[in-house]
Formats: structure tokens, C-alpha cells, sequence
């Protein structure tokens, strides 16, 4: 994930459109601990940077899926519409 803000808590939160309350609780921790992480980006753990970088990830990989499943199902209504 590139920052565009040098804040990855808010990167993060800008990239899925989810507010901090709602990172702390897929991160599953305290919205406080967001709240400063967000507030103290240098203090971040360096595990903690990680494991937002899967989470946007992991939302990269399902937006693809759900095209490679759309382009699949178009597909085979194509296919079945030749026969």
C-alpha cells in the first residue's frame, strides 16, 4: 500500500473508507490504540505496520475475486447462449 498521508492508520482508513473505530475492531484492538497510533505514526510497531499492509491487501485480492468471478459467470452466459 503507498501512503499518501505519511499516517498509515489514516491511509488505511481512506483506502477501505472505514473509520478508525471500525480498523480497531478488524485489527481487534481498543479504538484508543488506533486513536494513538494515529496520532503517533513513528510509534507504530513495526508488526502493527505489517499486518495493515495484509489488510489492504487482503481487500485488493477480494475486489480481484469478485471481478474474476463476475467475468466467470459472464462467461459462461456467453457460452451456454452459443449452444
Amino acid at each position: 500500500m503507498n501512503t499518501t498521508t505519511k499516517n498509515p492508520i489514516k491511509d488505511i482508513c481512506l483506502f477501505l473508507d472505514i473509520t478508525q473505530k471500525e480498523l480497531s475492531e478488524r485489527m481487534g484492538v481498543s479504538e484508543g490504540t488506533v486513536n494513538r497510533w494515529s496520532s503517533k505514526p513513528d510509534e507504530i510497531p513495526n508488526q502493527t505496520l505489517y499486518f495493515i499492509n495484509l489488510i489492504a491487501y487482503n481487500s485488493i485480492l477480494l475486489f480481484e475475486l469478485e471481478k474474476y468471478r463476475l467475468m466467470t459467470s459472464l462467461l459462461k452466459e456467453v457460452l451456454s447462449e452459443r449452444k
